[in-house]
């Protein structure tokens, strides 16, 4: 639910949540990113906002919230409207 949320939001939350990460474990984080093609239908019918991001923007965000980018992996589906970044420890 992180692209419900501003930036500073979403850094905080990582870096709690990133903490909380067992020494092997992967942290799987999904977002809309600005491909959304939807995005005038989801906000005018439904009244729904969302953050978009890219994928830089999701790398700049875990390193911000301490997590080294050697640990940082960001991929998409086939149309790349769903952005799934992959955080090891």
């Amino acid at each position: 639910m992180f692209d419900y949320v501003k930036d500073k939001h979403f850094i905080k939350f990582l870096k709690k949540f990133y903490n909380c990460l067992h020494a092997s474990g992967e942290m799987i984080i999904g977002n809309f990113s600005h491909n959304n093609i939807s995005k005038q239908y989801m906000e005018k019918v439904g009244d729904w906002y969302l953050q978009y991001r890219s994928m830089d923007e999701l790398i700049r965000i875990a390193i911000e919230a301490g997590i080294r980018r050697r640990n940082i992996k960001i991929d998409s589906e086939d149309l790349g409207i769903n952005l799934f970044m992959h955080l090891k420890k």
